[in-house]
């Protein structure tokens, strides 16, 4: 008995000295989680490079590219197609047909028969068909009577291909009265620059920025484009085919830089429009529904218990927005959801770095198309690396870095869980200071953790519980994020997974 009572103590000793070297690592991990790690990737997803990482177009890939990146570096362990981080699902877009062509003649420096995607690419709603003929040089191609303004008043389109610069005259910026000031007017749109050339005559328009900066935003936002629904707002097609053309293929038509005649016509703030001689274009506009491959991220901090490692606790936030608007204005999307993936990358950072034990697995993702319809929720449930029925909780952050300083809620799923049991203890353990509510219901069916509630996964949504004053606006900027607020709810996030991946509570909705 003596023996028996001593064995038995040992092991009480050995158990109580695994859970304080677990607290430690737990400690350890909470602590690598902070507010300069998370804006450094906020300000990475909202750079003009990702272009509003719309889904399905070179800016959201850049942005996976980049949490892809950021998994290999933790050393987890992919879980996407082909021994990749990437996880591919089908996606229908519309994109430019092959029939798709701009060709120059005339132009200085001899004819051009342009490179599509690289020199040019039609505008998103662009009308299909085929505009030739002469050009001429339009300025900004405005024509508003508010403004004093009228781009076409000693040049003649008719019959003629446009061609004009993005954006309106900003020489006088301070100035609400002149377009507006620093606000984008709607007279700068797209779609109103087609409706301008229209009637006045044109056959076809090209649209140039002045900087190779800003070509490269409006090229890769235009195609391809989802062919579905989703929460963008459409619109109708442009009145003409029109196409964006780089800086060099508009300097080549107008015979002058792009970027001196911009400055020449804010200066002078009159248009500057002429007849371009000699030089003619023809422009096909051809498009068509295809498929494409898009992609969720997708890691996995694997567990240790054997009968439990191929269970798992999902940790996600979503990586696309919305892209750029046809005033070029882009949708940068960090409250939405920059910085929910910055903490994603921040609770996967943690477990990597201090490698905590879990019994279960953890998975982490990065979801695409969520802005669409939830895409690649459904996606990753229809197809999941590890079975849904072993699927114990997930918890999703969307809209996760504005509002309350010191506040978040926690949406629980309309039937109770086991989560609600570890919350509580969540908060403690994570020391996260902030006060977690359960708000946000009427936003329970709008983000990712929705496909995993229909499929029977317990759920918790942290989120801001309102929709913050800039939601889907080209004003959700980096600036506005409260890194520490975001890197507390990282904490929080960590706590909850840990506790989920090694709890003895029954798994299933109630």
């Amino acid at each position: 008995m003596k023996r028996l009572l001593c064995l038995a103590a040992a092991a009480a000793l050995c158990a109580s000295a695994r859970a304080a070297d677990d607290a430690a690592l737990v400690k350890e991990a909470l602590a690598t989680i902070n507010a300069q790690d998370v804006m450094e990737c906020v300000e990475y997803l909202t750079a003009d490079a990702c272009a509003g990482r719309d889904t399905g177009q070179p800016g959201l890939t850049l942005a996976c590219e980049y949490v892809a990146g950021r998994f290999q570096e933790c050393g987890l362990e992919p879980l996407g197609s082909a021994g990749t981080f990437l996880a591919e699902y089908a996606l229908t877009v519309m994109d430019a047909a092959e029939e798709t062509s701009l060709i120059v003649a005339g132009a200085r420096d001899g004819d051009m028969d342009c490179v599509l995607r690289e020199q040019f690419i039609p505008a998103a709603r662009s009308a299909a068909g085929v505009a030739e003929g002469e050009v001429v040089f339009a300025g900004y191609g405005i024509k508003e009577r508010k403004f004093r303004w009228d781009s076409y008043k000693k040049i003649d389109a008719r019959g003629k291909v446009v061609l004009v610069l993005t954006r309106e005259p900003r020489a006088d910026r301070d100035n609400p009265r002149f377009f507006e000031g620093l606000e984008m007017s709607a007279v700068s749109s797209l779609r109103e620059k087609a409706r301008v050339a229209s009637e006045q005559g044109a056959v076809g328009l090209l649209i140039s920025a002045a900087t190779d900066e800003e070509s490269a935003v409006w090229l890769k936002s235009q195609f391809p484009r989802h062919a579905g629904g989703g929460r963008r707002r459409g619109g109708q097609e442009l009145a003409l085919p029109a196409a964006l053309v780089t800086p060099d293929v508009g300097e080549r038509i107008a015979g002058r830089p792009l970027l001196e005649l911009r400055d020449e016509i804010d200066e002078k703030q009159s248009p500057q429009s002429f007849a371009v001689p000699q030089v003619r274009v023809r422009l096909e506009v051809s498009l068509a529904e295809k498929g494409l491959s898009a992609a969720n991220v997708v890691a996995r901090y694997r567990g240790s218990d054997a009968d439990l490692v191929g269970a798992a606790v999902v940790v996600g936030a979503h990586l696309d927005h919305i892209g750029v608007d046809d005033r070029g204005r882009i949708y940068r999307g960090a409250d939405d959801n920059a910085a929910g993936v910055a903490a994603l990358l921040e609770v996967a950072e943690a477990y990597a770095t201090s490698k905590p034990p879990t019994r279960r697995s953890v998975i982490f993702v990065a979801f695409t198309g969520e802005e669409k319809g939830l895409l690649g929720a459904y996606a990753y449930v229809h197809e999941p690396p590890v079975p849904i029925t072993q699927t114990y909780a997930m918890i999703n952050m969307d809209i996760i870095s504005r509002g309350r300083k010191n506040a978040i809620e926690a949406t629980p799923p309309p039937k109770a869980s086991f989560l609600d049991q570890l919350l509580k203890k969540a908060v403690a353990l994570s020391d996260c200071e902030l006060k977690v509510g359960d708000g946000g219901k009427e936003f329970f069916q709008q983000s990712d953790h929705y496909a995993f509630h229909e499929a029977g996964v317990p759920t918790l949504f942290l989120n801001e519980g309102d929709d913050p004053e800039d939601l889907h606006t080209w004003r959700d900027t980096a600036d506005k994020v409260l890194d520490e607020k975001v890197a507390r709810v990282a904490r929080l996030a960590f706590a909850l997974s840990y506790m989920a991946a090694n709890s003895d509570l029954k798994g299933g909705l109630r």
